[in-house]
């Protein structure tokens, strides 16, 4: 509450049919039916809080309670929820109980010495009685006494201090007191109380009704002293005795302090005291201590607000007051970073003032009673008074209320910490409201005091903008002018509140009218009285109201007024056109044409342009923020509208941004979406407890104050880059630049907010970074990426545009050099340096040329050295890059500049850069040999000549540059003849022996080319280096012998027997080869092709029958390995979904009976999983694996093991294998079973056909319960799962699940449609 102001709200003033007057003590009746009771001329009356009506009157004298002298009086009320009765307490003794309904007194009991005092628990559990005795007597709700105890007694209580013997007071620190604290102090005469001291006792309660307070006055010296009790009655602490300690008290809720009154010998205190007796903190009340009295202090429900009732001591002193004194006075007084504000001060309309109270249910009603029977009661709210207006001229000024003093603070340029603040007005009485311009000026302010005066202050820029010397950021507030509102208002209108400054002479308030009982809105112009320090105010127009107003804000941008009822209703405020008309309110029509209504009360409202639509925000004591009535979030603490966004502070610790830009529809979606990540614009976490207290319009500045009184400023990143992007969109690039900068926003946003604008203004943007450090800041955060879409996803982003995002840097760097070396070379050559370096592809050459061409040229004052920019390169750069760089460029004085720079030791590099001195072709070689650039290393010595081709065929046999030399040297044939006999040899041993014998044969090493032919089995291109050649004969056979050989290896049987036939003459052999390959069509063309039917008896009918048997065979075996392997799945499946009940089962705690499983099976890695989380172990351990570990464990997920983790994966391969195996085979069935029926074998073509269909329906009948349709797997939980259960689910899941199931285990294989069944054997 430091940065807020205590702003009345609603206040209601009823004259009770003059039954209240005369009233000596009253309560309030919380709850539906509420109300007041009062004692009034020994009558008890309740008055309705609704019609304000009396609706109960009964004569306690008529009753035999009170006497008809008026000797005795009622000493305590108070309404008793639990019984739904009020409770009296009469000086006489008696304890009455009055049922409103019934309108029944019934006596709960007497006390014969009287009583003074009675004081209920704040649970009503309990009830304290003081007598006139001096003795208290604790009862129960039920008027049970359980302890009566004597209030003066000698005994401090159970908390009295115990001396423990570490030395005198003599000899301890005693501060400010010096050396005269140590002496003993003389005995302490203290006053007896003051003359207007009543000398009864007062009772007060702790917050939560465990302790209470009694003040009485001492017997010996006559002085008040404050006794602490527990509930039991037992006594903790007893103050020292105070001099000039008064009747006042109030325990405040919270339970730290006791607040009473003290008056000094020179000031007027409100003084705390702690639990145990001693006094802790206090402040003074601004007015001299003869002058007022404080009746009574009270404490609201919260502890937030200390109201003191204050009345003049005229007639008690004997002494003359001011008149304005004459009124009763209400303070409130709140407190923030230690320091006490007075922040509203009721000057009530009335000659005395009976009683007050805080309301036990409305945390800030406070109730009335007045000596002329009026009944009033008064609202607060706090709010925090700023400047309003989206301008430049707006300062964010927050003007906080103390007393008589107003503590402003500009934002936009000073973070002032309070109690403090930049500019402190004080007035000549205590402030009530403030009331800032509209725009344009919206620094100037109007002041009304507690004696309804209005004041004036404004700001004279001219003046200080001319001021010589030292001045001030902000210019200073000065007076104006001022007047009493007396003159205009009547006097029933006591109490004008929320006062606004609607327009430059015009004035907007909210009166109670006295006459009619209910509100007007007032519209009060005034102008300023030349030559004098005074205003002309009148009364322009006067809208009358049936409804209550809880509020009236405007909007300082749009002039709009809004006003909100009691009920929730919005209502749009209207001014008279003419001065004789008369100014009317209209509901609220939203484009919608709904009318709107807020579903709560909103003490704080105001209007902002939501998507072109002009809204009531709202913000209800509970915590619900409402837009036209629409709930949008439900703990919200504050909020503030800037030029582009709604902050909201929330009870999560959250600061949402929401753009003013969306639409009404979409604003419910937008805010209750989670966090888009940790870069998220829309939110930001703060600190718990954190209030708004004012945004920098235009700016990126946000003010918070946390909950121990001090302030925060944040600079939010949808605040920054809503301002970087704006400034942006104005080409203002420097002043985007210098928040960035100031903020660490990544500087690629400069580019990719709007790419073509930036190229477009590259001269702009050089002008308005001006320095090459700005300039070079922006260089070095360049990366291929376009932020806009990854950093900073923002609202304003199209998200049909998309930035090329490949090339990025080196666009930008080609275009930013061509720019700066139009612009200055020299001036901007680091940035030009940096341009090179940065791309992509850094061009290190051609930074280290300009450094070149800058050494060569003529140096002049002021311009860049070459070593300032070598210097500069060796920082964002590697110096032993640099110095291979400038090496290979074969710049000896280049490379000398550079190693300078460096760390080498010259006796390194010096020796080498001397053998350097000739630098020819052979130089260069050196070189590129040093820097492994081996390839132009390779084009250096190839130019050297002959004697050094030795050396350049080792450089190519050692460096492989088989293909660079054989390019190089094509026009001399020797030499490529060499390099290929090298090249081939290369890639024998290399095993790649196809590409060795194309080399070969290309360079004309034919004999070699043959060997490796034969080798690779390229038996083609063998037989035609053979023949080219003119091998003979026997040469052939014998090639053709070994080729058929290395087919039939690789399983080639067709090659090896057409090899065969070809060229060894050997059809016999060649057949053998197509029987063992069960090519038996191309067996059968080949016997009748040679005449060789004779084979047919021999080689074929017992090949046939062979592949007969086999193939049958091995179908038998796939369907039998099948059936295992599915019957294997389905119990393994069975077993998982046993478990997964067994998991259930566990939550019930019935562990061994339902699941089956040992404990260990199901929880043996819970206590992993307390001590960290399962993914993060599971992580550590794999990483923990070596390679061979990690193939050991992916071929043990393949391994058909009974109860493997893994077991269910392996099967699902293993049937997948066999489902494929049995589908290959169709074609070798369709074949073999053509040829036995060429030859007669019907039974077994039959059988083997019959064999393979029967296995293909078999495994098509079960594929769908085999291969299932893939499901995400997870762990079930709900409520009915214990933490014990949850980590074992995990635990097991993680067991048994495969989460590397491969695509083939997963999905059943492909297989194509094929006609390979013989129709003959089907009939």
């Amino acid at each position: 509450c430091v940065m807020q102001n205590l702003r009345v709200l609603r206040s209601v003033d009823f004259a009770a049919n003059a039954k209240l007057d005369d009233t000596t003590c009253f309560t309030v009746r919380p709850g539906r039916d509420t109300g007041i009771f009062a004692v009034a001329n020994g009558t008890l009356v309740f008055l309705d809080g609704e019609s304000y009506e009396v609706t109960l009157e009964l004569s306690l004298v008529d009753n035999g309670h009170l006497r008809d002298d008026g000797s005795d009086r009622v000493v305590g009320l108070e309404f008793v929820t639990e019984h739904d009765a009020v409770c009296l307490a009469t000086s006489s003794g008696d304890v009455l109980l009055c049922t409103p309904s019934t309108q029944q007194l019934e006596c709960m009991g007497c006390v014969d010495a009287g009583l003074t005092c009675m004081s209920w628990s704040p649970d009503q559990e309990m009830v304290v009685f003081v007598t006139g005795s001096n003795t208290l007597i604790l009862m129960s709700k039920d008027f049970d006494p359980f302890l009566e105890v004597a209030l003066q007694t000698d005994d401090f209580g159970e908390g009295a201090f115990v001396n423990v013997g570490w030395g005198k007071k003599e000899t301890q620190f005693h501060g400010s007191e010096g050396k005269p604290g140590a002496k003993p102090a003389d005995n302490q005469i203290v006053s007896r109380a003051l003359p207007w001291d009543d000398r009864q006792p007062r009772v007060s309660w702790r917050g939560d009704g465990q302790y209470f307070v009694c003040s009485n006055i001492h017997v010996e010296s006559g002085a008040r002293q404050l006794h602490v009790y527990n509930r039991e009655g037992t006594r903790q602490s007893t103050s020292e005795l105070v001099d000039g300690l008064e009747y006042a008290l109030s325990w405040k809720p919270s339970g730290s302090l006791i607040a009473t009154t003290q008056r000094k010998p020179h000031r007027h205190d409100v003084v705390f005291f702690e639990k145990n007796g001693l006094m802790h903190g206090e402040f003074t009340l601004p007015f001299d201590k003869e002058a007022m009295q404080v009746r009574e202090l009270h404490w609201n429900a919260d502890s937030s607000v200390l109201a003191l009732w204050v009345e003049n001591l005229h007639g008690k002193t004997g002494k003359e007051t001011s008149s304005l004194l004459t009124r009763p006075i209400v303070q409130m007084w709140s407190v923030g970073n230690y320091h006490w504000y007075l922040k509203q001060e009721i000057r009530l309309p009335h000659e005395g003032l009976l009683g007050m109270m805080w309301d036990p249910e409305r945390l800030y009603r406070i109730h009335f009673l007045t000596s002329d029977g009026h009944y009033i009661w008064v609202d607060f709210c706090w709010t925090v008074d700023q400047s309003k207006g989206h301008c430049e001229e707006n300062s964010a000024t927050v003007g906080v209320i103390d007393g008589a003093k107003v503590l402003l603070t500009p934002f936009k340029y000073q973070i002032v910490p309070p109690p403090m603040a930049a500019q402190t007005l004080t007035l000549p009485c205590s402030v009530n409201q403030i009331a800032f311009c509209p725009s344009p000026c919206c620094d100037n302010m109007l002041v009304l005091t507690s004696d309804n005066t209005i004041t004036l202050f404004k700001q004279n820029k001219s003046q200080h903008n001319d001021m010589v010397g030292f001045r001030t950021i902000w210019p200073p507030l000065s007076l104006v002018a001022s007047t009493s509102l007396d003159a205009c208002l009547p006097p029933s209108r006591y109490m004008l509140r929320r006062l606004i400054w609607w327009r430059m002479d015009t004035l907007l308030g909210v009166v109670w009218q006295l006459e009619s009982g209910s509100d007007c809105i007032m519209e009060l112009s005034f102008q300023v009285v030349e030559s004098s320090e005074t205003m002309a105010v009148e009364i322009r127009h006067q809208c009358h109201v049936e409804m209550p107003i809880l509020q009236l804000d405007t909007n300082a941008d749009t002039s709009t007024v809004v006003v909100e009822f009691v009920d929730g209703s919005i209502m749009k405020y209207n001014s008279a056109r003419r001065f004789d008309d008369v100014p009317f309110v209209l509901p609220w029509q939203p484009i919608d044409g709904q009318a709107v209504v807020l579903p709560l009360p909103c003490p704080r409202i105001e209007t902002a342009v939501l998507g072109g639509e002009e809204v009531v925000l709202g913000l209800s004591d509970w915590a619900r923020f409402y837009v036209n009535g629409k709930e949008v979030v439900r703990d919200c603490t504050s909020f503030a509208v800037h030029d582009e966004f709604i902050l909201l502070t929330t009870h999560s610790r959250t600061c949402r941004f929401i753009p003013l830009s969306c639409s009404l529809e979409n604003l419910t979606s937008l805010v209750t979406d989670d966090m888009n990540g940790v870069l998220s614009e829309s939110i930001r976490q703060v600190e718990r407890g954190s209030r708004i207290v004012t945004v920098v319009s235009g700016g990126n500045k946000v003010v918070l104050q946390m909950p121990r009184g001090n302030l925060e400023t944040i600079y939010p990143r949808a605040l920054l880059l809503s301002y970087v992007r704006r400034e942006m969109d104005r080409r203002h690039y420097g002043s985007a630049f210098g928040a960035m900068r100031k903020h660490r926003i990544n500087m690629n946003l400069l580019y990719d907010h709007n790419p073509n604008c930036f190229l477009e203004s590259l001269e702009s943007v050089i002008n308005q970074l001006e320095s090459v450090t700005n300039i070079n800041l922006f260089l070095s955060d360049l990366k291929d990426e376009d932020v806009t879409r990854t950093m900073y996803p923002g609202w304003s982003v199209d998200p049909s545009s998309q930035n090329a995002v490949v090339g990025k840097v080196d666009r930008v760097c080609d275009a930013l050099r061509k720019q700066l070396e139009a612009s200055d070379c020299y001036k901007f050559m680091l940035s030009i340096l940096m341009t090179h370096v940065k791309k992509t592809k850094p061009e290190l050459e051609e930074a280290l040329l300009k450094i070149r061409i800058l050494h060569d040229g003529q140096t002049e004052p002021g311009r860049l050295s070459p070593e300032d920019a070598l210097k500069f390169l060796t920082v964002i750069v590697d110096v032993n890059q640099l110095y291979d760089v400038a090496l290979g460029m074969y710049d000896l004085k280049l490379v000398l500049m550079v190693a300078e720079k460096s760390q080498k030791d010259p006796k390194e590099y010096l020796p080498f850069l001397n053998g350097l001195r000739k630098m020819g072709d052979y130089e260069k070689y050196q070189i590129d040999c040093h820097l492994k650039r081996y390839s132009r290393a390779l084009e250096h010595i190839t130019r050297c000549g002959d004697e050094m081709f030795e050396e350049c065929l080792q450089l190519i046999r050692t460096q492989a540059l088989y293909s660079a030399a054989l390019e190089l040297l094509k026009q001399d044939v020797v030499k490529c003849k060499r390099v290929a006999a090298a090249y081939g040899e290369y890639l024998v041993e290399s095993d790649r022996l196809e590409d060795a014998g194309l080399v070969l044969y290309r360079y004309g090493h034919l004999d070699a080319s043959l060997g490796v032919f034969e080798k690779s089995g390229c038996w083609r291109l063998a037989f035609a280096v053979a023949f080219q050649l003119k091998l003979p004969k026997s040469e052939i056979m014998r090639l053709a012998r070994s080729l058929s050989d290395f087919l039939k290896g690789r399983q080639k049987y067709g090659e090896a027997a057409q090899v065969l036939c070809g060229y060894a003459s050997d059809p016999e052999e060649a057949i053998v080869c197509l029987i063992a390959g069960s090519l038996w069509e191309d067996c059968l063309r080949l016997i009748h092709t040679y005449e060789r039917p004779d084979l047919i008896e021999t080689h074929l009918h017992p090949g046939l029958l062979e592949g007969f048997n086999s193939l049958e065979s091995s179908i038998n075996a796939w369907r039998d390995q099948f059936h295992r392997h599915r019957e294997r799945l389905m119990v393994v499946r069975e077993e998982k979904a046993q478990a997964k009940e067994r998991l259930r089962a566990l939550a019930d705690g019935d562990v061994r009976e339902q699941s089956g499983l040992p404990e260990s099976d199901l929880c043996s890695d819970t206590s992993s999983v307390t001590g960290q989380s399962l993914r993060s172990s599971s992580y550590s351990r794999s990483s923990a694996r070596s390679s061979k570990n990690r193939r050991k464990a992916e071929r043990k997920k393949h391994r058909l093991k009974e109860g493997s983790p893994h077991e269910e994966t392996a099967l699902l391969e293993a049937v997948g294998e066999l489902w494929s195996a049995a589908h290959r085979t169709r074609h070798d069935v369709s074949t073999l079973v053509r040829m036995l029926v060429l030859y007669g074998y019907d039974v077994e073509a039959s059988s083997l056909q019959r064999t393979l269909g029967s296995c293909l329906d078999q495994m098509d009948s079960h594929k769908e319960h085999i291969w299932l349709p893939q499901a995400t797997q997870s762990v079930e939980t709900g409520p009915w799962m214990t933490s014990n259960a949850i980590a074992a689910a995990v635990t097991y899941s993680i067991q048994t699940s495969a989460p590397n199931m491969t695509d083939i285990a997963c999905k059943m294989p492909d297989t194509e449609t094929l006609q390979w069944k013989l129709t003959l054997l089907e009939h």
